[in-house]
Parts: structure tokens; sequence; C-alpha cells
């Protein structure tokens, strides 16, 4: 049994993936795949719904394999022991009991799925609707971007474990972020069946390309990520992806790809989005089109 470390805090970020790949390859090569693993997180500050549906992605992965993937969750601060409760990561880790609602309905529990999760994007929408407000054509909005969102993770994944999702509002930064992952076998492998890609970054270029598809589904739009990324351009929001040792990332209305440093990669896709919410201001009307987004 190996035990890694988690002592920074896992956001929802680019940097905080790149660190948590990094220290598993130098301190379990092939822990996420092949060797049994205990990640001790007491030390760990933070933990957001991009670090639920990873471990949880993971486990399910172990568990398949019959290997042990094992977490050690922090005892201090109460928000962070609180939201592992919440989340669902406890109670899926064996380590104490689930969700019972969290306290203002700021967090969706962690959700796996194998087809269309229609109830569960739904429970996050709800999220934003009873938190944030939602005109009927945001929520509109935010429907078809979650769900282009999952359905990519599904065209993409061949996963045994499916895909796994989780939501979580935080108030004072106003706004919400979503997370779903998958380990399953990338873009590259998925798109080179169609088009000649030969490496993993060209393949996440090529994802987010209008019209690109893997043509593995009948729900597909054939518009590939790049419907994902306009609607959340438009609105403000960020986006990270990750597919193998390649990732996308649009922060500040500018497109970044890369790969992982060192060789680390993903064992699988992670997409987290992140949307600033306002609610109507009580004094004022919604604009003509009816939006509440910032």
């Amino acid at each position: 049994m190996q035990t890694v470390a988690i002592d920074f805090n896992f956001n929802d970020t680019k940097s905080s993936v790149e660190a948590f790949l990094e220290r598993l390859r130098r301190k379990a090569p092939g822990a996420a795949l092949s060797e049994d693993v205990e990640l001790d997180l007491r030390s760990c500050q933070f933990l957001g719904p991009a670090a639920v549906v990873t471990l949880c992605a993971l486990k399910a992965k172990a568990d398949l394999a019959a290997r042990s993937f094992r977490i050690a969750l922090p005892e201090i601060p109460p928000p962070l022991t609180n939201y592992c409760r919440y989340s669902g990561l406890q109670q899926f880790f064996g380590l104490g009991p689930g969700p019972d609602g969290h306290p203002g309905s700021v967090t969706t529990p962690v959700r796996q799925f194998r087809t269309r999760p229609l109830s569960e994007l739904a429970e996050m929408v709800s999220l934003v609707r009873r938190q944030m407000g939602l005109s009927e054509s945001d929520e509109h909005r935010l429907n078809l971007t979650l769900m282009e969102l999952a359905q990519n993770v599904l065209d993409h994944a061949e996963s045994q474990v499916g895909g796994f999702l989780s939501a979580r509002s935080f108030a004072n930064e106003r706004e919400v972020r979503f997370a779903v992952a998958d380990m399953g076998i990338g873009f590259r492998e998925t798109l080179r069946r169609t088009y000649s890609v030969l490496r993993d970054v060209d393949a996440i270029r090529l994802a987010m390309t209008a019209n690109v598809t893997s043509k593995s589904s009948t729900h597909n739009l054939g518009q590939g990520l790049k419907l994902l990324r306009d609607i959340i351009q438009a609105k403000g929001g960020s986006m990270f992806l990750c597919s193998k040792g390649a990732w996308f990332e649009l922060r500040n209305g500018r497109d970044n790809v890369g790969v992982f440093l060192n060789g680390n990669e993903y064992p699988g896709v992670l997409a987290v989005v992140t949307l600033p919410v306002r609610a109507p201001d009580a004094d004022e009307d919604e604009d003509e089109h009816g939006d509440v987004w910032g």
C-alpha cells in the first residue's frame, strides 16, 4: 500500500489538477491505475467538485481492478468536513453517513452515471435556481450546457465506471462550479477513428472545433465542445478540460491549450465549468432578454 500525502488545496483549477497528478506520479508511480493507494488528505484545506469527481472515479476504477484506493479525510476545518459529507465523498469511500440535504442547499452530491444523467442534471439546475434565481431562458441555456458536457464525457469515455458529476454553489464568490469526470480512453483514442490525430494535445484542440464528432451517439450534436465553450465565454465563465496528457483552459475570455509537465496524465477525461451568477436585484427588473447571469 502506497501512502500519498495531498497537503495542498485541491481546487477546481488546472494548477490543482496538475499538482495532484504530479504527487501521484512521484510518490506512487502508476498509482491511479495499478497499485493499492491511500491518499492522506488530512492536511488539505480545500476540496472542490473537481476533487470529488476525480477521487470517486479513481476509486470506482480501482474497485473494478480489485485494487484498494482509500482516502483519509481531514478533520478540520468544519466547512471542509461538512463538504466531505454533503458532497457524498465521505459516504462513497465508506467513511461515514451520506448527505441528508446540505443546509442552504449549496451542494449537489456526487452522482455516477452510465446513461444520459437527466435527473442528476436537473438536480444541478435546481441548485442554481434555489441559490441564485434563474429566468426560463437562462435555465434552458444551463440545461443545454450541462447536457452537452455530460454527453461529451459519455461519447468519449468507453469507461466501465461511466461518469461522475458534482456541483457546488459559492455564495461569497457568486459562482457555481460543475465537474464531470470519467476513467475512459480519452479524446485521442476516440477521435483517431475518424480523424488523423497522433497526440493528446491535437485531439483536445480538435474536440473544441465545431462540427467535430466521434459519431458514437445519436445524441451527439456534432459540435464537439465548442458549443459549451461558446456559452461559457458568453456568460463570462471559465472552463478547464483535460484528457490524458493534454489540457484546455478558457479563462478571462482567452483559450489556452497545453500538455501536462513531466509526462503526467489524467486517467480519462475531466471537465470543470465555473459560471458567475447574480440574483436579480430586488429593485431592478431583469433585462429585456430575461437574463440574470453575470
